[in-house]
């Protein structure tokens, strides 16, 4: 099935059961809740060195602490007007791209919103802990109760997600593949363009729960859960679409499933517990890594089928597409599983991916500078990669320095004079992975320590069970040096969630 055939049904099933679900509707903010408190702060961002760009001066930080509702709650009242004009550029975009099928603006307008509606219905079905859990439910409450906007709506972005045109690229390297061992992750968001300006709106959350683990989340305003991002125990995440006719208008929505890796996984054996036990809805590609282990996996997901490869030299020994190393892996769209590939509609799908771009490009250009460049990277060298891989609707470009306590953060920028219909050439000059980047100090955030586990064996972790919430399991005893996988409690985070302050909004 081509994107175009899926498009147009999906489309055609929302115009068809449009009746049955309810249009927006508004709400108005309620009273905050107790015990909460949001921290807004700014990294600069360093100016473009193309004199015609321009970027964001600095990139907000929101260090969001309380339950699920309450920092769902302060994240709404800290950007509300931002939220509303997000949630209308999202749909914007969204319709521009079902335009392609349903030319009729209005009519394409009206299929996106029924479309959106009927999906959101679906993860929320039945109260489904398996699709959306009570306490993202929860979480995107407190976003339409602090934005005073609506929970329904605010549910319909995560569905118009599946509607979006994403083709991303990332890698792990570790061990042999570095200058010095330590765990390097590239992240390239490639989504949108100068239809969904989101660039401007960028920000970064850091969640800070009563009890569990913190984790930041790299993302722009509207879009709820995690597409990027990283914890304090040292896993991060990549992500990739990957079209697939293996879909569902079910299952956990690929944002929530990334938001809980990030939130509950301590060790690389966790977060492959908690994606392989997730509903699937349609097609990805992830790539996760363990800086404390010095770990790394990629992972194929389609609705039905998830395909693991931890990283090492015999993975793709029988598959003429694909080269293994030692240390080093890294992905576009085109799956490496051959049940995966077979129902997969990107990069020449089910055949054979050869002089596709995203193949040629996003994947085989990874392996070719890392073959020349001897096998190892550098912080620099990889920041080089991820720009030669880059096309021109890049977002973002993320480098996860863990070990370095570094993230770093490339925006999208865009042209001063505000113009947006540009050749491709001058869309290229826009791409975040060309940009100075953001640093973010993990030290700062997540309050170390930083020094690896490189225990040998596979992870330590007493527990996979996929279906216990982290604020209610103790850590892992730690691995070979018998520290903990997450950093030592910070003496000011209240152990006590009564013992927190009264809700406030900190902006310095």
């Amino acid at each position: 099935m081509t994107r175009a055939m899926a498009t147009a049904s999906i489309l055609l099933a929302a115009l068809l059961a449009a009746c049955s679900y309810p249009s927006y509707v508004s709400a108005r903010a309620t009273p905050p809740p107790q015990g909460a408190k949001a921290v807004v702060e700014e990294v600069p961002l360093p100016p473009p060195e193309d004199p015609e760009l321009v970027n964001q001066p600095h990139i907000k930080v929101v260090r969001l602490t309380g339950d699920a509702y309450q920092r769902g709650y302060l994240y709404g009242a800290t950007f509300p007007a931002e939220w509303k004009r997000a949630t209308d550029e999202l749909e914007s975009y969204a319709v521009g791209y079902a335009r392609e099928i349903v030319k009729v603006k209005f009519l394409a307008r009206f299929a996106v919103r029924e479309y959106a509606a009927i999906v959101a219905n679906n993860f929320n079905a039945g109260g489904s802990e398996a699709n959306m859990p009570a306490r993202y439910r929860a979480y995107v409450q407190g976003i339409a109760d602090g934005a005073g906007l609506d929970a329904g709506l605010l549910q319909r972005n995560i569905a118009l997600v599946m509607l979006s045109d994403a083709s991303c690229s990332a890698f792990v390297a570790y061990g042999p593949a570095t200058d010095d061992g330590r765990l390097l992750q590239m992240r390239n968001l490639d989504w949108g363009g100068k239809d969904l300006p989101a660039s401007q709106g960028t920000l970064v959350l850091l969640h800070e729960p009563p009890d569990g683990q913190r984790w930041m989340s790299i993302g722009i305003i509207g879009l709820i859960g995690s597409i990027s991002g990283i914890n304090e125990s040292g896993i991060a995440i990549s992500e990739i679409g990957a079209e697939t006719n293996d879909r569902t208008q079910s299952g956990m929505p690929m944002p929530i499933l990334l938001e809980d890796v990030l939130a509950r996984a301590r060790t690389l054996d966790e977060a492959v517990a908690i994606v392989r036990a997730a509903p699937g809805t349609g097609g990805y590609n992830y790539m996760i890594g363990s800086a404390r282990e010095r770990r790394g996996v990629a992972i194929e997901k389609t609705a039905r089928h998830t395909a693991v490869f931890e990283i090492g030299p015999e993975n793709y020994r029988d598959n003429p597409f694909f080269e293994s190393f030692v240390g080093f892996d890294c992905r576009a769209d085109t799956a490496a599983d051959p049940v995966v590939r077979s129902v997969q509609d990107c990069s020449g799908g089910p055949g054979s991916p050869v002089g596709r771009t995203a193949y040629e490009k996003r994947y085989r250009k990874q392996l070719e500078l890392f073959e020349a460049w001897g096998r190892k990277l550098d912080i620099t060298r990889a920041a080089e990669l991820a720009n030669e891989v880059a096309p021109r609707n890049n977002l973002h470009s993320i480098l996860y320095d863990f070990e370095r306590a570094r993230v770093y953060l490339r925006n999208q920028a865009w042209f001063a004079d505000g113009r947006t219909d540009v050749s491709r050439e001058d869309q290229m000059r826009t791409k975040a992975a060309a940009q100075p980047p953001a640093v973010l100090d993990l030290q700062r955030w997540f309050r170390g320590p930083f020094d690896p586990i490189t225990s040998t064996s596979t992870s330590t972790s007493t527990s996979t069970d996929p279906s216990r919430d982290a604020g209610g399991r103790s850590p892992p005893q730690g691995g070979a040096s018998g520290r903990p996988y997450g950093p030592v409690r910070d003496p000011e985070r209240p152990a006590d969630p009564n013992a927190l302050p009264p809700p406030q909004i900190i902006r310095r």
